[in-house]
């Protein structure tokens, strides 16, 4: 009972002191989401028109990405501030967790819904570009 009395009062301490020895792995671990978001974003600007599956499958994937890198900044400006109750370690972990549900939430759309939707999306453009060129202009063909 002393045990588990320990491990909850350490995750939910109002303020648990100065001492944190990830600063920077948690500073760069937000600029690398960030920087990660960008070149997503970028990148589904350029192929949202041609590739649908990327539309419909990761069109929030960016934006979530940075909003969880500036609730880590927060989280971590509020533990260098000692800020009572924002720097507890619950929130750092909660965030932690909604990363890792996130990535998990990725990756098996990714390996599911993407990859059927691609092959489905590609076949109908297949389609398209047939049905396309067999309609031919032709300048003197009277009109219906």
């Amino acid at each position: 009972m002393n045990f588990l009395q320990s491990i909850l009062s350490y995750i939910f301490s109002p303020n648990p002191g100065a001492n944190f020895n990830y600063y920077g792995l948690f500073f760069g671990l937000s600029i690398g989401l960030i920087v990660v978001a960008t070149v997503f974003h970028f990148y589904y600007q350029s192929q949202r028109k041609e590739n649908l599956a990327l539309k419909t499958s990761f069109r929030s994937l960016s934006r979530n990405l940075v909003i969880i890198a500036i609730v880590f900044l927060v989280l971590i400006g509020a533990r260098y501030e000692n800020i009572s109750f924002f720097s507890m370690r619950l929130f750092l972990g909660l965030n932690i967790l909604a990363l890792v549900y996130l990535v998990y939430k990725s990756i098996k759309k990714y390996l599911t819904t993407y990859k059927e939707n691609l092959a489905k999306n590609m076949s109908q453009h297949h389609n398209q570009k047939e049905k396309k060129s067999t309609r031919k202009y032709l300048p003197n063909k009277p009109r219906k």
